[in-house]
């Protein structure tokens, strides 16, 4: 199924979770991360079970130290 990524496209197999979009993008530590999916965000305790659908629009964030 296509989603997009960041307003990039991906295609991803049928009820893939938010875990597996880390997988896709070969995000080896989810610290300092957060996702949004159609402009609400997912807590990271549910990112394991969250199933997305068809033209999902997640948004990844990572946080980045600086002043």
């Amino acid at each position: 199924m296509e989603v997009f990524i960041n307003h990039k496209s991906y295609l991803l197999p049928e009820s893939s979770t938010l875990s597996a979009v880390l997988e896709a993008l070969q995000v080896s530590s989810p610290r300092g991360l957060a996702m949004a999916v159609n402009d609400q965000v997912v807590p990271k305790d549910r990112w394991a079970a969250f199933e997305l659908r068809k033209h999902d629009r997640v948004l990844l964030i990572k946080a980045t130290q600086g002043g």
